[in-house]
Order: structure tokens, then sequence, then C-alpha cells
């Protein structure tokens, strides 16, 4: 779980994501408001946190907490980033969630770097979309506050976070790790991976249980 779902300020006094350990406090979440028009900003001038949330220095459409505009770009719901570490402490063991996985150092190049002994795993990103075009209006008028409110009581924003449960057959999971690098263009174009799922079949099939 990334961070605690009892976070109520900001791990950073910045809207930007940082996930080198060695560079500053890890802050693996960022909520991104599509707008039509930046002015006013998403996030309050010179917010720190306290009341309000951060906006990314190099994004004005992306920043910690929840933002005090409208997000009314055509068909643009607010979006929560999620990042996971990628390293895995083989010492802590698989059941010691809480210090067996680390996020690596950036290194020049884009390269990113494990501690040694550690196993370098595969990079997740959830990207959680809310239909917040059905809240338009509801924000205050003079960007003073804003209306939601996380299911844990968080009314910040900053608790923003979420878990991941390994359910993929581990033979198909390891062909992806091993052959699959289509950046964007999507999982269906991984080599091989349709015939790991169904040998018998040249194209990925939906099956329904109990019907």
């Amino acid at each position: 779980m990334l961070p605690a779902a009892s976070l109520r300020t900001p791990p950073l006094k910045t809207g930007a994501l940082n996930l080198d350990p060695y560079q500053d406090v890890i802050q693996p979440t960022q909520i991104t408001c599509p707008r039509n028009n930046f002015d006013p900003p998403s996030w309050p001038v010179g917010s720190n946190g306290s009341t309000a949330g951060i906006q990314d220095p190099s994004n004005r459409a992306s920043g910690i907490g929840f933002p005090f505009q409208e997000c009314d770009a055509y068909v643009s719901p607010l979006r929560v980033d999620i990042q996971f570490p990628s390293c895995y402490n083989p010492a802590a063991g698989l059941t010691n969630y809480k210090d067996n996985m680390q996020f690596p150092a950036s290194l020049p190049g884009g390269k990113q770097n494990c501690p040694e002994g550690w196993i370098h795993t595969p990079q997740l990103l959830y990207e959680v979309y809310w239909d917040t075009p059905k809240f338009l209006g509801r924000w205050d008028i003079n960007g003073n506050s804003q209306p939601f409110v996380w299911a844990n009581g968080n009314r910040t924003g900053f608790s923003a976070h979420g878990d991941f449960i390994a359910g993929w057959d581990t033979t198909v999971l390891q062909q992806i790790i091993d052959n699959c690098d289509t950046g964007h263009n999507g999982m269906d174009k991984c080599p091989g991976l349709l015939s790991a799922i169904n040998p018998s079949s040249s194209t990925c099939n939906i099956r329904h249980a109990g019907v």
C-alpha cells in the first residue's frame, strides 16, 4: 500500500513525483486534472500542502492532493497515478511486505539500479480515472474548496494508494517479462503472448464461467 492510507500531509513540499530514495522522500502518487484553461491554476499558488494540494512545478495539469479547480477538459476526468517500487529484497522474503520492496536509484541514461543482492522486478503503474465531469459546478467558485473525499475520510487527496495482488499464470507472466517490450503499442503485440495464453488459438478468447 503506497503511501499509507492515513496520510494527510504530502511527503514532499512539491507536487512532483519522486521515485528515487537517494534524492529525497519517496512521493509515488500524483493527481492529473485536465482543464481547458489553467488561469487560475488548479492548485493554489504558493501552497505548502498544509491546507491544499500542490502543483507539479513542471506540469500545470498535475500535482499532489485534490485540485481546487474543475477538471473540465472534454472527456478528460481526474486521474490518479500510482507508482510501485521495483526492487525486491530476497533476504526479507515474500511475507515481509513492509521491508521487501524499494524504489531503485536513478542512473545516467535513464537506467535504474537496485541495491546489491536485490532483484529488479517489472515496474507497475496504476492509472485510476474518476468520472469527474459529473461533478462540474461543485467546486467553490473562488477555488477555495473542492467536492471530493476518499472513502477513508481523507479530503486532502494525499492518501491515494494502491494494492497489487498477483493473479497471473506464472508461465504466461514469465513469458511477458522475457519477451514483451512493446511500449505503448499494447500487450496484444507482445511476441508469443497469445499462444502462451491459449496454445490452440491465434486469438485471445474471453472465457465465461457459469453461463
